[in-house]
């Protein structure tokens, strides 16, 4: 259910140079699944209305804490809204309307074993963090669980150690990592996430794949997975910008 309320900043943390993790307390029940965003709504002097920023929720749903959800946000230096957002103190009280969307979980059941494919660039990693400790925590899905990030740089990876810690604990997902501007050190994989779709090691017919991340590289994903013949039924996504 749709419910607008106050929400209050409780916790704050720099995940990178320009990304931050946001932890805030509802003054009602916010029940959101995973995948779900929200608006803030920020009234705005000499402006008849209100301003409204959209953001995917990436706390993972849970009913001994349905009054707190977290966010991860890019600081836009320009912004109208997340350069407020980065400066305010703790207690700092907002305008919120949620959950909202149909960003969901697809084919998850007591017996599936279908492969779950998530493929982030940037900050398009909130739901994908929802969506898979949703499906490890709480779901305790059996399947696989495929995880395909990209970023520029290394020091650009958000929530790296969780996920690696999640990876060792199920073996049943598979944490992937792309930089696009990878400098010497860097090891692992270069590119885009959608320059190695098609060395994952899935059955890409039976799985069902979640794209997050700004337009042109959600459009990109696509097309790879068009040429691989995998049908729109088995896909879903989140775009901005």
């Amino acid at each position: 259910m749709v419910v607008k309320t106050k929400a209050t900043l409780v916790e704050k943390n720099q995940l990178s140079n320009d990304v931050y993790h946001f932890i805030f307390s509802t003054q009602d029940e916010f029940l959101y699944e995973a995948g779900q965003f929200l608006n803030f709504v920020v009234e705005k002097e000499n402006q008849e209305r209100p301003l409204r920023r959209a953001y995917s929720i990436t706390s993972t749903p849970s009913s001994s804490e349905i009054k707190f959800f977290e966010l991860c946000v890019k600081i836009e230096e320009y912004g109208e809204f997340t350069p407020i957002l980065q400066q305010s103190e703790l207690g700092t009280q907002f305008n919120i309307m949620g959950p909202l969307g149909l960003f969901k979980l697809k084919n998850v059941d007591d017996s599936s074993n279908i492969t779950q494919v998530f493929i982030a660039a940037g900050t398009g990693i909130a739901p994908m963090r929802s969506f898979i400790k949703d499906l490890l925590l709480n779901k305790n899905y059996l399947g696989k669980i495929v995880l395909l990030f990209g970023v520029r740089t290394y020091q650009d990876i958000l929530y790296d150690e969780e996920f690696k810690e999640l990876s060792k604990k199920y073996p049943n997902f598979n944490y992937v990592i792309t930089l696009s501007r990878a400098d010497d050190s860097w090891a692992g994989l270069r590119g885009y996430v959608q320059d190695h779709i098609d060395d994952l090691e899935i059955n890409f017919v039976d799985s069902t794949f979640y794209i997050c991340g700004r337009t042109k590289m959600v459009d990109s994903v696509h097309e790879v997975l068009d040429s691989l013949n995998v049908v729109k039924e088995r896909r879903s996504h989140e775009k901005f910008g």
